[in-house]
Order: structure tokens, then C-alpha cells, then sequence
């Protein structure tokens, strides 16, 4: 049983082989769809059959004495698979369930969209191209269409890159760095770095690629600096992910490479914290309070490569995440204690994903005139 776990942990870490994912996937597909057949209960099944498909069908398992207590994970990992394959494009649903009526009003993904505003408040709204380019003579799109002619006179103000809810974007910065915004975020940047700091500050999710600069006057490297809501990130060259919401506590920073020293702003009347982050390293930032844990740079990333990821994440984490991405309401009172793992790509409507949470878990979803509802909960009957 201690391989299924280690096989199944690496399907959840995505270090899988191509090999090995295939046969966790058919393996759930095949146990789960025969035992419904036979059954006709979703929500039942034969454990030990199950383990047995392991043995006979996966190489790095090997027959070993199980007892009933330890059913719990597998009971687990089968949720967890049902989700992970529906992020590959495997949608397992009992078909004996009409969610037919689930749906009045569908909501799509969200696009490439954002707005720029300029330091006199003239606001732009930017066509769906998926990134513009601050250059020397002026912003343009990838395509190298004109977005804003260069301004002298604009040259060290402020202007501001925002996306909505339903919105992503992505900028190359003055000095060559580049900045994937996620929904609902923002980033603000001089027209021009001067030639002893680079200086940006952030709201939202933002994902960072910081290039390294040298400096012709003090024959030393340009630090790069990041202002977020409660904190400060001091860099010279790296990559990493700031998530700082103003609806959550926590604001987290999450490094792949490189280096970086987070300065958390304290309470009055206490110091503030500085800690430094090592590539693979995680910081949560709650109220000037730091602490440092290992990175999943699979779940950290996800939303920049396109797929919602969670891990262990409660429900309500869940629909935040969703509704910044589909732009629905919801009474956060009446959503239920529960905790998701897995995954799904984030170019799929919202009830593609609602009905992933409803297969995998006790609670059911309406959508209808862009609002979110919590029809049933089967844990509370």
C-alpha cells in the first residue's frame, strides 16, 4: 500500500511518466466504471477489488496484507483521481445524474483583458492581445501595434496596468522583465526605470520574471523592488509569485528561482520581520507575521499555465478563486466545510468546473443570473 501512495503522490505533484499516468487514470476509469455497473451505487465501492487492479496492473506495485483501517486513503486518492483526471480531459460523471437543471445561465472562462491608466487618469482599455510591451519609443502590442505613443513628459510618472474579474494580462517592463497578471490584480510602473532601483507595486496575483540589471554608476547589480499590500520584496534576479488579495488574510510569495528578501510590514509599535527566500521556498505573510514552508511550484503557478490547482483547499478558498476567474456572487454564509484536491483547466465554462466539485464531494451547485448557489449539501441531511 506504501507504493500505491508513493504513485499516487507523484500523479498529485505532476512527476508522473507518461506511462504511469495512464495507468493511474485508466485504473480509476476502469475500477469505477465496472463497479457502478455492478452496483449502481457512485458512492460504494469494493476496496479490495480495487487494490487488486493495482497490483495486477501497475509495475511498482507489489502484493502486500491490507487491512480495512487503511481504506480511508484509498477512499481519499479516488476523489483525488476522479478530480486529477478531469484536468486532463477525463470527465467521469454517473450518468444516472440529471444535472440538466443545474445550469440556467452558464458562465464562461475569462479572456486576456485589462485596462491602462495614465498618471492624468486617461484609461485605456486594451484589446485581447496577451501581452504589450513598454519600449524605449513607445507601448505597443506583441504584434508591435501602437498602444500609447511615447510622452516625455510621462517618462518617470506612474501608469497602471489592471485586470477585472474575467481578465488576465501579461507586460514586458522597461528593463525587460515580464509580469503575468492574474484576474482581478494590477501592477503599477514608472514609463522608465532610473539607472540605480526599479521599483513596481502590486495588487492581486501577480507573477514575476525579474531580469538582472547592472548599474553603470555604482558597478553594481539594479536591485528590483515590489511593493504588495503589507510587504515588500527586495530582488536581484529571479522569478517568483505574489498572491495578496485584499479579501484574504494572507498574502503569499512563492519563489522558483533565484532569490529574494521579503520585508513584512509589522503592527505599530513592533519591528518588522525580514526573512529570505530560497528557490523552492514559500512565504505566508499574515498581518506582519511570517512563515516559511516548502513550495509546490505545480500549485503556486497553475492559474499562469492555464489550470486551477488545489490542494487540501477548503471550499470556500475554492469559489473565491473561481469567482475572480467567471465573475459570479455567492453568500460565502451558506457554503460548507469541505476540501478539494485536483484540478482542471481554466478554459472551461463554470459549470464544467462546479460539476467536478459535485462528483467528488457531497455538495451541489445552481448557477443562475450570475449568482452561485448551494442547493444541497448531503453531508447536513
Amino acid at each position: 500500500m506504501e507504493r500505491h501512495k508513493a504513485l499516487l503522490d507523484k500523479y498529485l505533484k505532476g512527476t508522473c511518466t507518461t506511462e504511469e499516468r495512464r495507468l493511474v487514470e485508466a485504473w480509476y476509469n476502469d475500477v469505477t466504471t465496472r463497479q457502478q455497473a455492478n452496483t449502481g451505487d457512485r458512492g460504494q465501492h469494493d476496496w479490495s477489488a480495487i487494490d487488486q487492479y493495482l497490483v495486477d496492473h501497475l509495475p511498482v506495485v507489489r502484493p502486500v496484507s491490507i487491512r480495512r483501517k487503511r481504506y480511508a486513503y484509498a477512499a481519499a486518492a479516488a476523489s483525488v483521481m476522479l478530480a486529477l483526471a478531469i484536468g486532463w480531459g477525463y470527465f467521469i460523471f454517473d450518468p444516472a445524474i440529471d444535472r440538466s437543471e443545474s445550469v440556467v445561465n452558464d458562465l464562461p472562462a475569462g479572456t486576456n483583458k485589462a485596462m491602462l491608466t495614465l498618471a492624468n487618469g486617461r484609461a485605456i482599455t486594451l484589446a485581447e492581445h496577451e501581452e504589450i510591451v513598454v519600449g524605449k519609443t513607445a507601448l505597443t502590442y506583441t504584434d508591435g501595434s501602437v498602444v500609447l505613443e511615447n510622452d516625455d513628459q510621462m517618462d518617470h510618472h506612474p501608469l497602471t496596468l489592471t485586470t477585472p474579474v474575467g481578465g488576465q494580462y501579461r507586460i514586458v517592463l522597461p528593463d525587460g522583465s515580464r509580469a503575468w497578471l492574474n484576474a482581478a490584480s494590477s501592477i503599477t510602473y514608472p514609463r522608465r526605470f532610473d539607472s540605480t532601483s526599479r521599483e513596481i507595486s502590486i495588487t492581486g496575483e501577480v507573477f514575476l520574471e525579474v531580469v538582472k540589471l547592472h548599474s553603470t554608476h555604482t558597478e553594481g547589480r539594479v536591485p528590483f523592488i515590489v511593493h504588495s499590500p503589507g510587504q515588500r520584496i527586495e530582488v536581484l534576479g529571479t522569478a517568483f509569485n505574489v498572491k495578496a488579495y485584499d479579501d484574504e488574510e494572507e498574502t503569499t510569495t512563492s519563489l522558483l528561482s533565484g532569490s529574494v528578501r521579503l520585508i513584512a510590514q509589522a503592527p505599530a509599535g513592533q519591528l518588522e520581520q525580514a526573512v529570505q527566500l530560497n528557490p523552492g521556498q514559500q512565504a505566508v505573510n499574515v498581518n506582519g507575521q511570517v512563515a516559511i514552508s516548502e513550495l509546490i511550484e505545480a500549485n503556486a503557478v497553475a492559474w499562469k499555465s492555464g489550470k486551477f490547482v488545489f490542494r487540501g483547499e477548503s471550499l470556500t478558498s475554492v469559489l473565491k478563486q473561481l469567482q475572480r476567474w467567471y465573475g459570479f456572487t455567492i453568500d460565502y454564509d451558506t457554503v460548507p466545510d469541505l476540501h478539494f484536491t485536483g484540478g482542471i483547466k481554466r478554459d472551461v465554462s463554470l459549470s464544467a468546473v462546479l460539476n467536478m466539485l459535485e462528483a467528488t464531494s457531497s455538495v451541489r451547485f445552481r448557477i443562475e443570473n450570475k449568482r452561485v448557489m448551494i442547493v444541497d449539501n448531503l453531508n447536513n441531511q
